[in-house]
């Protein structure tokens, strides 16, 4: 069956709220294909709000909210990405930062999948000014 469960030809919230919910038991066993990196190596997170899911421009969108297990001063950069593009990912807009003085940058990045080659993969770099 598809999102639209009652086939009223509308998303209601209760059947995004059941997409985002079938989504998320999906993604949370692969960390929603989320890798972060600062100073050459991969920094642990902890996923502090699961998915949600909303409609709008004609395309449902699903967003999650994480954060690093601990602080760091180096910047950050974020991939979203599936090593073997069974699952194409896209970040269309720059990823939010609490706190004051950090940016975002969005930049495509080139990778190797397994048995896709070279693919382009959203990646994001974010830096925090120092206190």
């Amino acid at each position: 069956p598809g999102i639209d469960i009652n086939r009223n030809g509308v998303l209601d919230p209760e059947e995004l709220e059941a997409f985002a919910r079938q989504n998320d038991r999906l993604l949370a066993p692969n960390q929603y294909f989320l890798h972060l990196n600062g100073a050459g190596e991969a920094l642990p997170f902890v996923v502090s709000r699961t998915l949600d899911a909303s409609f709008q421009a004609q395309r449902i969108r699903l967003s999650f909210e994480v954060r690093l297990a601990r602080p760091t001063r180096e910047p950050v950069s974020v991939r979203l990405f599936d090593a073997t593009w069974y699952v194409a990912l896209t970040a269309e807009e720059p990823l939010l930062v609490s706190g004051d003085g950090c940016r975002a940058d969005a930049q495509q990045e080139v990778v190797t999948t397994q048995g896709w080659g070279a693919q382009p993969v959203p990646v994001v770099r974010l830096v925090c000014a120092s206190d």
